[in-house]
């Protein structure tokens, strides 16, 4: 150990300045101390870093796959060879985490199958919670690393050799960055994903999460092999330009959204709704959070927009609560429907909306009992205030004894013969004003304001949209949905109390 020298993480390759340090300053991996090899003997042979990758069909069987070193692919790089590489998710798909005390089944995926790390090529993540070394253990060493990361003070970003760390900044005292996504770049392909899952091993093999995942292929023309002829018709979605502009806003590294202009997005049916910390009115209501989710519910549903409460199911399942106002909740219905500021319901609406959320009963009946739910939160406080109890229902998972912590909406008309329009929502986004924004207006001119304390991300795309050929995922149970009891029953007693 050389008491003057910088030193490289062997796991993540992070430089660290303290060179008596015996962890990494990001990862916290040990440091590993080589020994010097005496003169005339055999050096030790260097130890390659193994990924083990996880076959979704049958969770017992493994395959190790040695990870190579490799950069980012070069500008240079022959031109409109077709590529033979097949595609997983070329219409995208909807996947549950594939917890380990459950078989595998078609809808589950392990985060190892989302990586596919042998042709990683550049990575770019974002998570509120995070296990640098869980996610090094899912990554090639030395390709270009973008991670988007929480920080509750202004932090700058870090950048050592190919790893870079940012931290969008937040706003009010309890404003976090809770975005769960994934750009991931390979020769011929890049995969989107995004979902309600932390970059943590608890989040993808003990609880129930959710995740869209996308592969879109590179076009023909550009650098490297394409998968896909240019026909001439633009390329370029609403949903490519929603993530790339969500990317910059983040201060993501450059190459993590420039890149994406190689790649055909045509086949996505999802939108982005994304939240941002601040304050909006007029025009820029539409970009973020309620705003933005009745934008994108007017424009995949119309139908929605014209319909009483009545005349719509609509239910949302979540693992955090906050203030369940009348307010907020129809403010919430009304984006739901496609129809926000421009329908002021009357004072007597009631809201209807189905808020699924796990009893203490479901909780202490989960695989991992009481203790597994201590990301189920709801304050005491905010649950004694609520005065809209009746639109509570236990979230019960079709997997017996998984505990979910899923964001998923769904609103969907009824009563309308001919017709049966909806939209689907999943991503970050809990049901509370933090993630979603509280509407008021501004001062004398009355004119409506959206303030927002969270970053979140999610995609909606139609109800009746069949992704990978199956239908929308609902992993809960639907028929005889249990209503929450008082009292003892309530899941908010047993974290928040």
């Amino acid at each position: 150990m050389d008491p003057k020298a910088d030193w490289s993480c062997h796991l993540c390759t992070f430089i660290n300045s303290n060179p008596l340090g015996l962890a990494c300053e990001v990862c916290t991996a040990e440091r590993i101390v080589e020994s010097r090899t005496p003169a005339g003997s055999e050096p030790v042979p260097n130890l390659k870093r193994k990924i083990s990758c996880e076959d979704d069909a049958s969770a017992s069987k493994r395959i190790s796959a040695t990870a190579s070193s490799s950069t980012a692919p070069s500008a240079s790089t022959s031109l409109a060879v077709k590529s033979t590489t097949t595609l997983a998710y070329p219409n995208g798909a909807l996947k549950l985490t594939a917890i380990a005390p459950f078989p595998s089944c078609p809808k589950s995926v392990s985060f190892m199958r989302i990586m596919e790390p042998r042709t990683l090529k550049k990575v770019f993540l974002a998570s509120f919670q995070f296990d640098l070394p869980w996610i090094a253990s899912h990554v090639p060493p030395h390709i270009p690393i973008c991670i988007a990361l929480h920080s509750s003070t202004p932090t700058p970003t870090r950048t050592q050799n190919n790893i870079q760390l940012v931290f969008p900044a937040v706003g009010a005292r309890n404003s976090i960055f809770h975005i769960k996504m994934g750009v991931l770049y390979r020769q011929d392909s890049v995969r989107v994903f995004i979902g309600s899952a932390n970059l943590v091993d608890y989040d993808w093999n003990a609880l129930e999460n959710i995740v869209f995942v996308q592969d879109f292929p590179k076009k023909m023309g550009t650098a490297t092999a394409g998968v896909v002829e240019d026909d001439g018709n633009p390329s370029d979605t609403g949903f490519k330009n929603d993530v790339v502009g969500l990317l910059k806003e983040m201060g993501a590294a450059t190459w993590v959204w420039e890149g994406l202009d190689a790649f055909d997005f045509r086949a996505c049916k999802a939108r982005l709704v994304v939240s941002k910390p601040g304050k909006y009115s007029g025009a820029d209501i539409k970009r973020y959070g309620l705003g933005r989710l009745s934008a994108v519910a007017k424009e995949i549903a119309p139908n929605l927009s014209t319909l009483p409460n009545s005349d719509v199911s609509m239910m949302y399942t979540t693992s955090s609560l906050g203030s369940l106002s009348a307010k907020f909740l129809l403010d919430f219905e009304a984006s739901a429907c496609g129809r926000l500021n421009e329908t002021i319901p009357a004072a007597s609406l009631e809201p209807k909306i189905r808020v699924v959320y796990p009893t203490k009963d479901t909780v202490q009946k989960s695989y991992m009992g009481i203790n597994g739910g201590g990301t189920i939160t709801w304050n005491s406080s905010l649950w004694a205030a609520c005065q809209h109890k009746s639109l509570l229902f236990d979230c019960i998972s079709k997997r017996k004894g998984a505990l979910s912590h899923c964001k998923i909406l769904l609103a969907k008309e009824i009563n309308n013969e001919g017709s049966n329009e909806g939209i689907y929502y999943c991503g970050s986004h809990n049901m509370t004003l933090s993630a979603w924004g509280k509407l008021g207006v501004i001062g004398k001119s009355k004119e409506p304001r959206l303030e927002i304390a969270n970053w979140e991300v999610g995609v909606v795309f139609s109800a009746n949209e069949k992704l990978d050929g199956e239908g929308v995922v609902i992993p809960f149970e639907t028929e005889n949905m249990r209503k929450h009891g008082e009292g003892s029953l309530s899941a908010h007693g047993v974290w928040q109390g």
